[in-house]
């Protein structure tokens, strides 16, 4: 049995994807002079941003109550940058989600992903987005807090409060030795891939 209103579930839904956005940004800024590290988070942040327009939509088909109205016309400047691209969902289904394949399985050209109207192709754009849906968060939280705390409430009354139960490694001891296991299995099939997986060519 559902105890939240449609309301108070995309007030949730928005406070967590705010709540993976911001460390998010916060580490993207604070590694901005690593490519790769950027290129990673970049790539979150937009998996993020896309899950926020789509939720965002279910937020607008509540545009009929005024107070959601109101919170609509406060954020819709963010809202319409982030809408400015096009392409965020082709970009999330085919290339960070779906492994460079299309709805219909076939392989995606991810330059064709990228661009005027689809998405942004830089990393200070890709950051523009997580920043605006951030800020769109924030408004629809900051109009709704009341309804947004009594969904909280609601919640934790409803759902048992269960930390999840300890699996898998939890050492980088663990992690090395588990590696070198699987390395051994692989080598053992097929020698020839040690010198492959160290980027050593013909054993040199």
């Amino acid at each position: 049995m559902n105890v939240l209103s449609p309301l108070e579930e995309i007030l949730l839904v928005l406070a967590g994807l705010k709540y993976q956005l911001e460390p998010s940004l916060r580490t993207f800024k604070r590694y901005r002079h690593d490519q790769e590290a950027k290129a990673s988070i970049a790539n979150y942040l937009l998996v993020l941003v896309a899950s926020f327009e789509r939720e965002w939509q279910r937020f607008e088909g509540l545009g009929a109550d005024p107070e959601v109205k109101r919170t609509l016309v406060v954020a819709s400047p963010a809202i319409k940058r982030i809408r400015a691209w096009r392409g965020l969902h082709r970009l999330r289904s085919s290339m960070l989600a779906h492994g460079f394949r299309d709805k219909q399985g076939r392989l995606v050209n991810t330059g064709t992903l990228f661009g005027p109207g689809d998405a942004p192709t830089n990393f200070a754009g890709q950051l523009l987005l997580g920043e605006l849906a951030v800020y769109a968060i924030a408004t629809a939280i900051c109009h709704h807090h009341t309804l947004r705390d009594c969904a909280f409430d609601k919640l934790s009354a409803a759902w048992p409060d269960e930390e999840p139960i300890a699996c898998g490694i939890a050492t980088m001891a663990e992690f090395d030795r588990e590696i070198e296991a699987v390395r051994n299995e692989i080598f053992a099939e097929d020698p020839n891939l040690e010198c492959c997986f160290s980027g050593r060519k013909n054993g040199t």
